[in-house]
């Protein structure tokens, strides 16, 4: 297969850079002339064709598509930081194939940064609740999750603020940096001090 993709390869780059994908060409013909179909020279290789499509997997890469986009539609109401994780519940659509979704979820939660997913069979999403539906089965966030998720990463965030502005402070009141150090350095760091505690400021909303 590899060979194949790189004999098919050659054939595309080969008006672009001819004098290379020609020698690798040759390579390629000497270890086995039936990777190139007996054609010693690229320049009159024959064009690659298209195989055959399987229609099934265009179909449930389609389906997985659009789980992707819907959950991340829901991140985006509920208006999730990007890079934060969300728990997410599925009700699985009936009769649908355990093996198909299966691979989809484990797709999904790299491609929607959703972790934990649980499977709910039989479960409704609960009133009020952002859905989504798909082939797959109906999707909804773990609200209660996702709040203590937020919260867990907000007082991280104002942990690490506050251990940054302890170390300013403690920076610029040191007299040998304040008489020492250039002044644009000190400039700096006092700068970042009051960009540190403005940060903390939205945060607590003090």
């Amino acid at each position: 297969t590899a060979a194949k993709s790189l004999a098919d390869t050659l054939r595309l780059l080969h008006p672009i850079v001819p004098f290379v994908t020609e020698a690798i060409w040759e390579q390629l013909h000497g270890l086995d002339a039936g990777l190139t179909n007996g054609e010693p020279l690229l320049v009159s290789a024959a064009w690659p064709s298209a195989g055959e499509r399987d229609e099934d997997s265009e179909a449930q890469m389609a389906d997985l598509i659009e789980l992707v986009r819907g959950v991340r539609n829901l991140r985006a109401e509920a208006k999730v930081p990007a890079g934060a994780w969300i728990p997410l519940l599925v009700s699985p659509a009936r009769g649908a194939d355990s093996r198909g979704l299966e691979a989809a979820l484990r797709y999904l939660e790299p491609m929607a940064r959703a972790r934990p997913i649980q499977l709910r069979a039989g479960e409704a999403p609960p009133p009020g609740a952002s859905a989504i539906g798909s082939t797959f089965g109906a999707a909804w966030i773990d609200t209660a999750a996702a709040s203590g998720g937020a919260d867990a990463n907000r007082e991280a965030r104002e942990q690490h603020l506050r251990q940054g502005i302890g170390r300013l402070e403690a920076l610029l009141a040191d007299e040998q940096f304040a008489g020492r150090a250039p002044g644009a350095v000190v400039q700096r760091e006092r700068d970042r001090l009051e960009e540190l505690r403005a940060q903390l400021s939205s945060l607590t909303g003090q």
